[in-house]
């Protein structure tokens, strides 16, 4: 699935097999394009603008996964190898619950004291800054209601997909992507 605002916002979701393992069963990898200070509306009607992939980062992990957030891994800068063009970027995984409608039963627990359902989001995200915008690639993986961890299930295709994604154009409506400095270079 894909939607977007052209040259400011590009969202492609690749939906795998059912999974009972990830919200609504549906596992899922994501390719974003963010335009730096670009204002973006969500579904929801509020915007969102970013200034650079920090902003990004920052916004994100304080409005969609505080206040019970877990950092699985922390923000750290991208090894040379991670990428196979070798750009430069930013990588981590965040787990935090979130309280989900009663009739979702796939990739929920239900909180031991108030028996309510959540989703125990697990979710990796890589981030690519480009010169006008940047790339966000994100496995959003789940526990079921068994509590069985969703994210190894599918965490070899997440990585397959980091290590091999080439940034061929500056956004998917910009021009040809500029090559990266190299590595050396960049130290």
């Amino acid at each position: 699935m894909t939607d977007g605002e052209k040259g400011r916002f590009t969202n492609t979701t690749f939906i795998g097999p059912f999974d009972p393992n990830f919200l609504m069963g549906a596992p899922s990898l994501t390719v974003r394009w963010h335009s730096y200070n670009q204002a973006h509306r969500l579904p929801d009607g509020q915007l969102e603008l970013y200034a650079s992939v920090d902003d990004y980062i920052k916004q994100v992990l304080r409005d969609v996964y505080q206040p019970h957030q877990t950092m699985i891994v922390p923000v750290a800068n991208l090894e040379p190898h991670d990428l196979l063009d070798g750009r430069p970027g930013k990588r981590f995984v965040v787990s935090s619950p979130v309280r989900v409608p009663g009739d979702l039963k796939w990739g929920t627990v239900l909180d031991a004291d108030s028996g309510q359902p959540y989703n125990v989001r697990e979710h990796a995200y890589v981030l690519i800054p480009m010169k006008t915008g940047f790339y966000v690639l994100i496995y959003p993986a789940t526990k079921d209601n068994q509590g069985k961890e969703g994210y190894p299930v599918y965490e070899a295709m997440f990585n397959q997909m980091v290590h091999t994604f080439k940034a061929l154009k500056d956004g998917p409506d910009g021009p040809p992507a500029a090559a990266p400095a190299p590595f050396a270079a960049r130290h």
